[in-house]
């Protein structure tokens, strides 16, 4: 009778590390080796030194740098000691799979994409590339990647929370107070979403970045929106004290004179400034418009509306524009107006009218699109609104005198024959713009002194003469020079603008600006102007710099030969110390909603917007690198332990024994 033949029982030699493999025992006792680069784990009949080679080979690409005799040495020390886990094949990421994890999921937030594109589209593309230009082995390495909608959706907040605590320390740790904009709108779910920016010193720059995006809940009243902001800075230790200028639109719920949220807030900080926005102020001003012109623009408005209320004429009008060579091919519903309107179109007045509306819309279509954009600020937007007010002006007196130059499509309508009554009614509307504009963008509020109650007796006895204006001018501007002196003394920091001009007289003036830190804002003052006799040298400028200044002042000639022999430094000087103005409208809330309609949308109703509006709006990056470094460090034995007493419940509760402490499922 022949015998049973004995399986072999290999034995494991301490030389196969040099192919990748550590010793494992089975519970039966039999020595196995295990792959420390990829947990592979071979059985006891398979611990040829063939096997491993060839695997070693195929897997890993042999021999190459990082994975030498050396390198898989202490490797295999780090391997046999990281726990139960590894050695079971579970295993955390390698670093380089989730920075890929962290990078496609802060591109897709980036992009205001749905999160499931990476799992649906991006990883089968890329995977199909890999395979057909690096080939299967670069497939299989990328295929490890997670990219799961889940794992997409909890990248996103670790990456959110980063990007807030690193503006909440640079907010902490800027020199100036910061300027906020806030704005409120309705999502598609119609829920109200309150969406703030911040502006603050970083590095000596001014940076523009995204703070939060709140959903109001219930009521949208000032209240709401003041103990939402409150809860937010108390919930980062962020003291109100730190706002300098909020910017706002003209709600009554944000700029309501006593119930406001700006009402609320100067309750607790009475220094607070508080602006417009003054996109909204220029549309506002630019609605008047004289009746004649504006029963042309309601026409006009129902030509449109009747076009593309149907799609036939829809289509047609496209094709007409097309035969014509016009660009422009797509009409848009206007609202605020609901016959045969051909009849209009013969007449001289009406088409002139047109032509003029169509011309001046334009003007102020770019002016407010120059309002627009990043680092707006109030000094900026007041130079371009103060612009077109002159420009009104000019075009009024323009038109005067049968000057069209500024309104082209009107001087080619009318070709030297412009109407009575068309050129009156253009007038009158330049003239009720200057109006308007200054009624919404006044210089200087103007203070009344004397009250309607006041008689023409009482008006009277106000002194107005040139030499008491003369003596009140001087004594003002001696007392102000001083007080700015003062204030430049206890200024940590300061810097000038030093211009020479020529006047009519031909004589050389000098103007000194001087730009300082006063009770934590930074001011901006004329320090005096006054002429220059003989030459206009630099040693000239400081001898009518110097005397100003008493000795013990924080400044010295070469500060002052510095600034005027650089110029280029000077003003990088300014820039890098500049003023932290106030927001001047609310651009960055506004283009925030149109991300928002981007992200949130009938599909995606109910999720919620913040940490993903955060990554998309926000220029300060996340610290990917340290997140995967932070979930590397997570222990492992800790997911091993729920995983094993979970499953050890579930059976307890299948017999229906609910174990000491356990939680059980009856």
């Amino acid at each position: 009778m022949a015998k049973c033949s004995v399986a072999k029982k290999r034995k494991w030699m301490e030389e196969y590390i040099r192919f990748g493999f550590t010793l494992k025992k089975g519970s039966d006792g039999d020595e196995r080796s295990q792959c420390i680069i990829c947990n592979v784990l071979f059985c006891n009949a398979n611990m040829k030194p063939s096997r491993l080679k060839e695997h070693f080979n195929k897997k890993h690409g042999g021999v190459k740098p990082g994975q030498d005799s050396e390198s898989l040495k202490t490797k295999r020390v780090r391997f046999d000691s990281s726990g139960t886990l590894p050695k079971m094949g579970f295993v955390p990421t390698d670093n380089p799979l989730l920075l890929a994890s962290y990078k496609v999921a802060y591109e897709i937030a980036k992009n205001k994409k749905p999160h499931t594109i990476a799992e649906n589209l991006i990883k089968p593309c890329a995977l199909e590339m890999a395979g057909i230009v690096l080939g299967k082995e670069a497939k299989q390495k990328l295929q490890q990647v997670p990219l799961s909608d889940n794992a997409i959706s909890s990248r996103i907040p670790d990456m959110s929370d980063d990007i807030l605590n690193q503006v909440i320390t640079d907010i902490k740790s800027s020199p100036t107070k910061i300027s906020m904009q806030l704005d409120e709108s309705t999502d598609v779910a119609k829920c109200c979403q309150l969406l703030a920016m911040v502006r603050y010193v970083k590095d000596e720059t001014v940076r523009e970045d995204f703070l939060f995006c709140k959903p109001l809940l219930t009521t949208t009243t000032a209240l709401d929106i003041f103990n939402l902001v409150k809860d937010f800075f108390f919930k980062h230790d962020l003291d109100l004290s730190l706002i300098g200028s909020i910017c706002t639109d003209g709600a009554p719920a944000m700029l309501g004179n006593r119930s406001g949220f700006a009402a609320l807030l100067k309750q607790e900080l009475p220094t607070l400034k508080v602006t417009h926005c003054m996109i909204h102020r220029e549309a506002l001003a630019s609605k008047r418009m004289p009746k004649s012109l504006k029963d042309v623009f309601d026409t006009c408005v129902r030509m449109v509306n009747n076009i593309r209320k149907h799609d036939t004429s829809h289509r047609i009008f496209q094709s007409f524009c097309a035969q014509i060579g016009n660009q422009h091919g797509i009409l848009l519903y206007h609202t605020e107006v609901s016959s045969n309107l051909a009849a209009s179109l013969e007449s001289d007045e009406f088409v002139q009218s047109v032509a003029y509306i169509a011309d001046v819309m334009h003007h102020l279509n770019e002016l407010n699109m120059s309002l627009q954009g990043q680092q707006i600020n109030v000094i900026t937007a007041c130079e371009k609104i103060q612009a077109f007010k002159l420009k009104l002006s000019l075009w009024s007196r323009r038109i005067e005198n049968g000057n069209l130059a500024n309104f082209p499509s009107l001087d080619e309508i009318a070709n030297n024959s412009l109407l009575q009554n068309v050129k009156n009614e253009i007038i009158s509307h330049l003239k009720m713009l200057v109006d308007s504009f200054d009624g919404y963008f006044s210089a200087v509020k103007t203070v009344k002194l004397v009250l309607g109650v006041a008689s023409e007796e009482k008006i009277r006895q106000i002194s107005l003469s040139n030499d008491t204006i003369r003596r009140r001018i001087a004594a003002m501007s001696t007392d102000v020079k001083e007080l700015v002196v003062n204030e430049i003394q206890e200024s940590p920091m300061f810097s000038f603008q030093v211009d020479a001009s020529t006047d009519v007289t031909l004589c050389a003036q000098l103007l000194v600006f001087v730009r300082y830190i006063h009770c934590g804002d930074i001011k901006e003052e004329l320090l005096f102007c006054s002429e220059l006799e003989g030459t206009t040298r630099s040693v000239d400028v400081l001898e009518k710099m110097l005397p100003i200044f008493p000795m013990n002042c924080k400044t010295n000639f070469a500060i002052f030969e510095m600034i005027r022999q650089h110029e280029m430094l000077l003003m990088k000087c300014l820039k890098l110390f500049g003023i932290l103005l106030p927001f001047a409208t609310t651009y960055l809330c506004e283009s925030g909603f149109s991300a928002l309609v981007h992200i949130k949308t009938k599909a995606r109703n109910r999720m919620m917007v913040e940490d993903d509006m955060r990554l998309a709006l926000s220029i300060t990056e996340p610290r990917i690198a340290k997140l995967a470094i932070q979930i590397q460090r997570q222990p492992p034995i800790n997911y091993f332990q729920s995983f094993t007493i979970n499953v050890f419940e579930l059976y307890c509760s299948a017999i229906c024994i609910v174990p000491e402490g356990g939680r059980g499922l009856y």
